[in-house]
């Protein structure tokens, strides 16, 4: 017994050959999907849709910051011409994505969104080190400021300040240096073309899910975060490429 699946793939190839030059040919072949459609009940936008689809992929826990699991969305559909939706909402960020589009193409993009993710959570790491030791120096520094501040309150453990100042530094600074990292790795890839038709699917699909905009808020960025986001972006110039790959063909993706 054929399946659903099997019924849109045969009125799929039906309306391929409804565009044959052979008029004949065509003329047969168009008449064959509508008596399809009218005997399973599928309408043409029914037929259209089953060709989107979504494919889901963790997020890496180093990347689930907002911004960052937001922007290698962005990255990763700009490519592959495809939208996408952040899911799971942590107090920080998410831990999902769900990337929406032709199923031909969301198996490559869920491939490079991992590949990438990797080399994101690596750059991470070794910033973060750089970046720490660069804050503590800092704060260390400032370490008579803050003892004439805080010395004498007897109500203030000056250490657990010191510390907490090194962390919440070390944390925004290497949030502002993937952000650049990022930026600068999206610049490097060439958006892929999407067609109207194809565009009106992939918004029709979302309409399955309630969606919440997503709204970044402006904050004031000090002369350190600049920085980092600056050298975030310099850096990711230096990095890797992103390459489109399709199913069927190798997967050129990173270099």
């Amino acid at each position: 017994m054929k399946t659903k699946d099997d019924v849109l793939e045969r009125i799929k190839k039906l309306m391929a050959l409804s565009h044959s030059a052979n008029p004949n040919e065509a003329a047969v072949a168009l008449s064959q999907a509508q008596k399809l459609m009218m005997r399973n009940h599928l309408t043409v936008k029914e037929v259209m849709l089953s060709d989107i689809g979504e494919e889901r992929a963790d997020v890496l826990s180093p990347l689930r910051e907002r911004r960052l699991s937001i922007r290698l969305g962005m990255i990763i559909a700009n490519a592959f011409g495809l939208d996408y939706l952040m899911s799971d909402q942590t107090a920080g960020g998410f831990r999902t994505i769900i990337f929406i589009g032709p199923k031909d193409r969301l198996e490559s993009a869920v491939y490079v969104f991992t590949i990438l993710s990797r080399e994101a959570s690596n750059v991470k790491k070794d910033a973060s080190k750089e970046i720490r030791n660069r804050v503590k120096a800092s704060v260390m520094a400032s370490l008579p400021d803050l003892k004439r501040r805080y010395g004498m309150d007897l109500f203030i453990d000056l250490d657990s300040v010191v510390s907490r100042l090194i962390n919440t530094n070390t944390r925004k600074q290497v949030g502002f240096y993937m952000s650049g990292w990022l930026e600068a790795i999206g610049e490097k890839v060439t958006k892929f073309a999407v067609g109207d038709n194809e565009r009106l699917l992939i918004e029709e699909y979302k309409g399955r899910y309630s969606q919440r905009a997503i709204r970044s808020r402006r904050r004031y960025v000090n002369s350190a975060e600049a920085s980092a986001y600056r050298n975030g972006v310099a850096n990711g110039r230096d990095s890797i490429s992103l390459f489109r790959g399709v199913k069927g063909i190798d997967h050129e993706l990173l270099e």
